[in-house]
């Protein structure tokens, strides 16, 4: 480090600034002494040369806080005390293992914002990270660290000599010697040879009295380096438990997951311990509503009620924690619901606004009642309060996605890569919401990513090989449904699936072997049933009807029941008006599934119930604006064009809309409900220059 400083201790002789000190700019030669690379935003006047040479070149998260200011415009130029303080930044690293703040990401201005507000003040000893570290050494890198650049080394000169005499074992030169015991270790080593009389009585004495001075602040010191150790992985456990559980209806092994974090991180304190009140009563309210989630998501009496004793467990530790402010009232609402739990059926139905202040946990709390487009609205409030918050980013994707607002959930699983990037359940996120939105080849790097961060996930991989699918690889597909398979995902319709590619591919033995597989085991979870129940058509629609009913006795506010119950009672058995009344049941157990209102608007068009049909068309179009909800709309509009001729230039405009946004190019020639656009000469246009000029999947679904 000493030969580091000297080298721009001789460039600031020369009137040269460095201004890009990083590790990469640091190289070791063959003898160990480091060369100093790199010098291209100094100049002999002290220049900074170009800005986005400091953005590019990464040089942000080792600025000096009078260089963030600068480059900010709210300051002047920085000069030779901003090179000691990078130097700073890299001997606390070299030292800690740890940068002083965590990098921000997400855009320039943000990220000098909130580097600027972590820089404002002095970071932690080096010694409360590594007690190995002398004080003297924790001394200079805290002086070269101090905001205050007057505080500072006022040039690499100063800085080498003091590392120069600490590497001798001589007093520092330029920084107060903050420890007598290393003080007279020092001068022991310097002087080996006096080992008799007075002096060693006198320095034995002097050492004692250090040594036992010492010995209480090490003991101190590692104490404090092991709680914030623990307090780390419980920080690691929370997010990862609070990012699993964001989505109001986990898969089982996001469920198992997210559950399994939560209660580590519970544990790494004891319970009768007074540390991290709030913290770890936000831990037992998200276990507490984690298990009456999961009590809301079977019909087994059995399991229902052990869900439901966990949740009024972990809530009363909610309740003991938290017995003030909004997450008091919050926990008190939550103890009426698992008081009675008929009020679980219902709980999405709820009217009101939760009574909270707390913009995030309002936000969840109205996801997990179903009402995402509310949700969405508290949690961007959330992320402008904390920009920085992983969680709340991808809550409000969870909450856009939903709501089928597309744009916003991929902007937001964006930001939770760029403020966690080795975080594969963002990947994942964001991949599937390109999915979602026909952007597939966009979609799949997102999925390799979660895989190579999560190998063992095997949620990632089933995305993975249903985008696969989506592309026409069924190879690729089928391996990743395989690895899900044997990686022991817990859902038997994996079985059903991987038939489906086994048909497409030819082998007939191998999807007759995974249909056995899946109908002879036990649905797991609704999916199970929706699985199973269309694994049976167009055979045999009685007993895929009989699957649905089951999974309504098991899951009574299944939507999808409901929508494929409407599916096989129109398309199939040809009984549209039991098909309407399944789409009713639908709406009514999901007011804001928008392509479930505008199923239903077809099925009112056809049957010439043209004024519900708008209602449904329009409530869709309020709920959300994703492209499959556009083209069903548009649909809708042609049909009741038979009524009233304007609505066909509204479907026109729709149809338009959809596939330019990449949806529903393949279904247009043989859409019943398109019957009366087809052969006009703007839907002929449209069809062959999408078909020309368009580069993204177009598909129904």
């Amino acid at each position: 480090a000493w030969r580091l400083a000297e080298g721009l201790a001789h460039a600031h002789a020369r009137g040269i600034l460095h201004r890009d000190l990083k590790p990469a700019n640091i190289l070791l030669a063959d003898d160990g002494e480091p060369l100093l690379l790199d010098f291209n935003l100094a100049d002999g006047k002290g220049m900074a040369g170009k800005v986005e040479s400091a953005y590019v070149g990464g040089t942000l998260p080792y600025m000096a806080p009078e260089q963030i200011r600068y480059y900010a415009g709210k300051g002047p130029q920085s000069d030779a005390r901003a090179d000691v303080y990078a130097v700073g930044l890299i001997l606390y690293e070299l030292l800690t293992g740890r940068p002083t703040v965590t990098w921000p990401g997400g855009s320039v201005d943000a990220a000098l914002a909130e580097l600027s507000k972590a820089r404002s003040h002095a970071p932690d000893s080096a010694r409360r990270w590594n007690p190995d570290v002398s004080p003297a050494l924790a001394a200079i890198v805290a002086k070269c660290l101090t905001p205050d650049p007057e505080q500072r080394y006022p040039s690499a000169r100063e800085l080498a000599e003091d590392l120069a005499a600490q590497r001798r074992h001589e007093p520092l030169r330029h920084q107060r010697e903050p420890s007598w015991r290393e003080r007279a270790g020092k001068w022991v080593r310097r002087h080996p040879s006096a080992t008799s009389g007075a002096t060693v009585a006198t320095v034995s004495a002097v050492l004692l009295f250090a040594a036992t001075l010492a010995g209480l602040r090490i003991h101190q010191d590692r104490q404090l380096l092991a709680q914030r150790d623990n307090y780390r992985v419980f920080e690691d456990d929370v997010r990862a438990a609070q990012i699993a559980l964001a989505h109001p209806s986990p898969d089982p092994e996001q469920w198992k997951l997210g559950t399994a974090a939560a209660r580590r991180a519970w544990e790494r304190f004891p319970d009768a311990s007074p540390e991290l009140p709030e913290e770890r009563g936000r831990l037992a309210y998200l276990l507490a509503r984690s298990e009456w989630q999961a009590a809301g998501r079977t019909g087994d009496p059995a399991v229902r009620q052990q869900h439901l004793d966990a949740a009024r467990h972990w809530n009363e530790h909610a309740g003991r924690l938290l017995n003030s402010g909004p997450l008091g009232a919050v926990v008190r609402d939550q103890s009426r619901w698992l008081a009675d739990p008929k009020t679980l059926d219902e709980v999405a139905l709820a009217a009101g606004t939760p009574d909270s202040a707390d913009a995030f946990l309002s936000g969840q709390i109205l996801l997990g009642r179903n009402r995402p487009r509310e949700a969405a609205a508290a949690l961007a409030r959330a992320t402008q309060s904390d920009p920085t918050s992983v969680l709340a980013w991808y809550t409000r994707g969870m909450a856009a996605q939903s709501a089928g607002r597309l744009d916003d959930a991929l902007s937001s699983f964006s930001a939770c890569i760029a403020l966690s990037p080795k975080r594969s359940d963002v990947w994942r996120a964001r991949g599937n919401v390109l999915h979602a939105m026909g952007r597939d080849d966009d979609a799949l790097p997102d999925l390799d990513r979660a895989v190579a961060l999560a190998p063992d996930v095997m949620a990632a991989r089933l995305d993975r090989g249903l985008i696969k699918m989506a592309k026409g690889d069924l190879a690729g597909a089928e391996a990743d449904i395989t690895a899900a398979i044997e990686g022991g995902y817990p859902e038997t319709r994996l079985h059903f699936l991987r038939a489906r590619i086994r048909d497409n591919r030819g082998n007939k033995s191998g999807a007759a072997e995974d249909r056995a597989t899946g109908f002879g085991s036990a649905p797991q979870t609704e999916a199970d049933w929706q699985a199973r129940a269309l694994a049976r058509l167009p055979g045999d629609p009685q007993a895929a009807l009989k699957d649905l009913e089951q999974c309504l006795v098991e899951y009574p506010a299944s939507r999808l029941a409901y929508e494929n119950r409407a599916y096989i009672e129109d398309a199939i058995l040809k009984r549209p008006a039991e098909a309407l009344a399944a789409l009713d049941e639908a709406v009514r157990v999901d007011p804001a599934a928008a392509i479930t209102r505008a199923t239903r608007g077809v099925l009112r068009a056809r049957a010439k119930r043209f004024a519900e049909a708008r209602e449904d068309a329009a409530r869709a179009m309020e709920l959300e604006s994703r492209p499959s909800v556009i083209y069903a709309v548009a649909g809708i509009y042609a049909l009741t064009a038979q009524d009233r001729p304007a609505d066909r230039d509204r479907a026109l405009f729709l149809l338009s809309q959809a596939v330019h946004l990449g949806y529903g190019l393949d279904l247009i020639d043989s859409d019943p409900e398109l019957a009366s656009l087809r052969a006009l000469p703007e839907v002929r246009r449209l069809v062959a220059g999408a078909k020309q000029n368009s580069p993204r999947r177009q598909a129904g679904g």
